[in-house]
């Protein structure tokens, strides 16, 4: 089950936002519709299985282009994007950044196995004196410096004066 958004015919009226904060979650199979797509006064907002509404979508996309809305594009629907497919994605009609949108969206913990790979790398390449409970020279300390550099954690070991 997926949500389909189209922007094209979507008012403004914020009633999703206000029906959304009612409700938490819809079990899957028992039938029932989302509130934020039963309160959009213009169907906008449209809730079931992702391959219908995938194809919905694609349709509507056809139509809107065929009227001369060159702009019209489907963001998050294809499977292999950034955030693999996601179950939400939207009838746009010009440029993701114009929405507030990524233009290329990314899942932000995937990279979180490599990250925690090089801590475990660093960690391993400390001396023996600078980790806890061990003692060491009196007069040289480990010191570590972790930085993020835009998205990659950076890792710095080097040996100081204590």
């Amino acid at each position: 089950m997926g949500f389909f958004t189209d922007t094209s015919v979507c008012i403004g009226c914020k009633a999703c936002e206000v029906a959304c904060k009612e409700w938490n979650a819809v079990p899957e199979g028992t039938g029932l519709e989302p509130a934020c797509a039963k309160a959009c006064p213009t169907e906008s907002i449209q809730f079931g299985p992702v391959d219908e509404l995938r194809e919905r979508a694609r349709q509507r996309v056809g139509e809107l282009q065929e009227a001369g809305e060159t702009g019209a594009r489907l963001y998050l629907d294809d499977p292999d994007d950034g955030i693999s497919g996601g179950g939400a994605f939207f009838l746009l009609l010009d440029e993701p950044e114009v929405y507030g949108l990524p233009p290329d969206p990314v899942v932000t913990t995937r990279d979180l196995p490599r990250m925690w790979r090089h801590v475990a790398i660093a960690a391993a390449g400390q001396p023996r004196s600078a980790r806890p409970g061990r003692s060491g020279c009196p007069r040289w300390r480990w010191s570590t410096t972790w930085a993020d550099r835009g998205g990659r954690l950076m890792i710095t070991n080097r040996a100081v004066r204590a």
